[in-house]
């Protein structure tokens, strides 16, 4: 993906190591890169900021796990694109993602290429 420099996203995921890691990728992809730790942080997030072009979400974490928070994302912007983050490999696991609404799916260990395809087609 070149450059966006209009671009806002927004990473939540439970795993210190992955946030970095999606930052890092991120870093000259968009405009900015927000990050949050749990669901909770990423709708605190979403309530302030003025523009999100899309949400990237883990699935798998504590308090609000990642198909609570597509629900209330619905809501709150329902127009922005929400990526599921998963380790899980079980095809059931895919098909509610699939079913839950998220445009796209991937996979933990985070692809990268497959993640740039994502972020290209979400750029427009």
């Amino acid at each position: 993906m070149e450059s966006n420099p209009e671009k806002v996203i927004l990473i939540v995921d439970d795993e210190r190591d992955v946030l970095l890691l999606f930052q890092m990728l991120m870093k000259r992809k968009v405009k900015v890169c927000h990050v949050a730790a749990n669901g909770t942080e990423a709708l605190d997030i979403i309530r302030k900021v003025d523009h999100l072009d899309c949400v990237i979400t883990d699935i798998s974490m504590p308090d609000m796990d990642g198909f609570e928070l597509k629900d209330k994302l619905d809501e709150l912007i329902p127009d922005v694109p929400v990526v599921g983050v998963t380790g899980h490999s079980d095809e059931d696991i895919v098909e509610k993602m699939r079913k839950a609404g998220f445009q796209h799916i991937i996979g933990k260990p985070v692809d990268r290429e497959k993640l740039n395809e994502i972020l290209d087609v979400i750029a427009g």
